[in-house]
């Protein structure tokens, strides 16, 4: 019973109270798996006449196309979690209109499926035009 304080700090006191010899060890604020963490992309086309919702690989700023909008997720494992959505300056009005309900769409799906896991829902959605990308879209892709 060596580690007892009954005359030390409040913290000692507090500590103890869980168990001899608890001590306080700095938190780990890193984010898991940040050096892990990959962008998705997803294509939303109209192209075939039945809009589509795709993965695209790799997910670059070269895969994006005028065409088309695409939606980029940034959520798993990251400080800050986002999905983009990006629309092409040749993107159908469909195409336009139907992005951000894809997105909601998307994270509502992905968060039903993963039951076993903590998804975050509650992220940005951030809607884009193409030429127009905001700086943290640009590095993420």
């Amino acid at each position: 019973m060596g580690c007892l304080d009954e005359g030390g700090s409040g913290a000692t006191r507090f500590l103890n109270e869980f168990g001899e010899c608890t001590t306080l060890r700095k938190a780990d604020t890193t984010v898991t798996g940040v050096a892990e963490a990959r962008p998705v992309l997803f294509r939303i086309s109209d192209a075939t006449g039945v809009v589509t919702f795709n993965t695209v690989t790799p997910p670059t700023k070269a895969s994006l196309s005028s065409q088309d909008a695409f939606l980029l997720d940034y959520s798993a494992g990251v400080s800050h979690p986002a999905v983009f959505v990006w629309i092409g300056k040749d993107a159908s009005l469909n195409e336009s209109r139907l992005a951000l309900q894809y997105a909601q769409s998307y994270l509502y799906d992905k968060k039903n499926k993963s039951a076993l896991e903590r998804v975050r829902v509650a992220v940005s959605v951030v809607k884009m035009n193409e030429g127009e990308e905001t700086s943290e879209f640009l590095q993420v892709i």
